[in-house]
């Protein structure tokens, strides 16, 4: 009997010898090796890149697709699928070469065959057609890890949109035809690249993720990601500073800026925003088909205001998309008001002319914050110049089916959220006819086939003071049609635990990947 307990103790103490043994090395790699809890206001309801709209869903998508090219602290393009690239001296021909160690989660590998279907997609896609339809030539496979893309017709800014996970990403071909409509639909639909996986779904509420351990490029550090839908920004506020979640991947409110700021446990990390918030008027049918009314609306608008209500202040209007030192921007600052800076004595005159005067008009917008704070402000300045302002709110999805794609609306406030920085992107796809409707152009405006072919040409124009001329010309017009009414530009900022170390630049890509854990954070 003593020889038994003996022989325990001395176990037990053996045991314990080996956990103090290796206190150590859990000491570094605890922290490490725990889930990131990530808060955003809506995960995607489809992996189905090809299908989906390219808002907040693309930040789940993006961790688990790849793109060729991705973008550094510096916003310079850095590898992604492509380990390389050239561009013809006509910006017309672009060559990648594919890394040869990049593989599905099948196990296959990722080749240009898979590349050219994926771009065939894209021009297809009812989301992003707008931008590959018109561009697209052909895609050539001369082997394996070559791809050769054609364009019809020069673009600069065609990178922009190939590094970018809102417009791109390389899917497999063969997975995408096996699934079929299912492709996308649930976990063991979804075959990928990138550095993360998917392994569970609950549909509009949460994702997980692990670390790809066979990632060709650098293996993420993180190894476990909880991505969790968060509507109310100030609700995730309150779950950032309770440690319910690590990082926000959305703007931080403006009423609560100062106290997170002032928090040693949570870093906040401002840039320039590329959402653009405006007011959009139904230019195809309906009141605002005149453009005295929407000059009207123009006229009443104090842009201030909604900058004070919809940024408690951290913002700055914008008097046309762009405005904001983009690429090729005509720095034409202060056009709008030279156009309807007279205010609302000039808007009611307006109203009257038409014979518009008691007109019902619904404003519809989002139903989470700010939409419903600015229609407020919005439906206030409609019924002051003799209209008479309704709102009514309407839940994401709803809204997105049939304001933005059907164009069931008179006036609504949205948000045209660009994730590049050059002029391209916003003017083409929210004024050129290609655009009507889902791709962006929102207030479903005909513009002259000058105009359309004005926008295409800037495009491609290599001549950076020919270019900005064109957008010159461009956002006159846009102006003087009222097409829509741009508010402002909030300032834009990611918010996360102090104990995670990422390079300042790269905040704004919201990747899970370029995240770590401090090293004291470990210990």
């Amino acid at each position: 009997m003593r020889r038994q307990v003996r022989t325990a103790v001395i176990s037990v103490l053996l045991l314990c010898s080996m956990l103090l043994a290796s206190c150590g090395d859990a000491a570094v790699s605890g922290q490490a090796a725990s889930t990131l809890r990530v808060g955003i206001p809506a995960v995607t309801d489809s992996f189905d890149f090809f299908n989906a709209p390219n808002g907040y869903e693309s930040y789940s998508m993006a961790q688990i697709y790849d793109t060729l090219l991705r973008k550094d602290e510096n916003g310079s393009y850095v590898p992604g699928l492509a380990d390389s690239y050239e561009i013809s001296d006509d910006a017309k021909v672009f060559t990648f070469r594919l890394d040869p160690d990049a593989k599905w989660s099948d196990e296959t590998p990722v080749t240009s065959s898979d590349v050219a279907f994926s771009m065939q997609k894209l021009k297809e896609s009812k989301y992003v057609s707008y931008i590959y339809e018109p561009l697209l030539d052909t895609v050539e496979t001369p082997d394996a890890h070559t791809v050769v893309i054609r364009l019809t017709k020069p673009s600069v800014s065609f990178l922009e949109y190939l590094a970018n996970p809102f417009y791109s990403a390389v899917l497999s071909e063969k997975a995408y035809e096996k699934y079929g409509d299912r492709y996308g639909t649930s976990v063991d639909t979804i075959v990928s690249s990138g550095p993360y996986r998917l392994t569970e779904w609950n549909v509009g509420t949460s994702l997980v993720y692990e670390a790809n351990e066979q990632y060709y490029r650098d293996v993420p550090s993180i190894k476990h990601v909880e991505l969790m839908t968060m509507s109310d920004s100030s609700s995730a506020m309150m779950a950032l500073q309770t440690g319910e979640i690590d990082v926000y991947f959305d703007d931080v409110p403006g009423v609560s800026r100062d106290m997170m700021m002032n928090r040693d446990d949570i870093r906040v990390f401002d840039y320039t925003s590329t959402a653009l918030y405006c007011i959009f008027l139904n230019t195809r049918e309906g009141l605002f088909t005149d453009p005295d009314m929407r000059r009207a609306v123009a006229l009443a608008v104090n842009r201030q205001d909604y900058v004070t209500v919809g940024t408690e202040g951290y913002g700055e209007v914008a008097d046309y998309p762009g405005d904001r030192d983009d690429i090729g921007d005509p720095e034409l600052h202060g056009i709008w008001d030279e156009y309807y800076g007279a205010g609302i004595d000039a808007a009611k005159k307006l109203v009257k002319k038409c014979g518009c005067e008691g007109r019902k008009v619904v404003i519809k917008t989002y139903s989470t914050n700010p939409y419903p704070e600015l229609a407020t402000v919005l439906q206030d300045a409609l019924n002051r110049i003799g209209l008479k302002a309704e709102v009514e709110q309407i839940e994401r999805a709803a809204f997105i089916d049939q304001v933005l794609d059907h164009g069931d609306f008179e006036i609504q406030i949205c948000r045209w959220a660009a994730a590049t920085e050059d002029m391209d992107e916003i003017v083409y796809g929210s004024l050129h006819s290609d655009s009507i409707g889902a791709p962006g152009n929102w207030s479903f405006y005909t513009p002259s086939p000058e105009m359309d072919e004005l926008i295409t040409s800037a495009a491609g124009e290599s001549d950076e003071a020919a270019r900005k001329e064109m957008y010159g010309t461009i956002i006159r017009q846009f102006v003087s049609d009222c097409v829509y009414i741009p508010l402002y530009y909030p300032t834009s900022s990611r918010a996360y635990d102090s104990n995670l170390e990422i390079r300042d630049g790269l905040q704004k890509y919201d990747l899970f990947a370029n995240y770590s854990w401090r090293k004291e954070a470990a210990g």
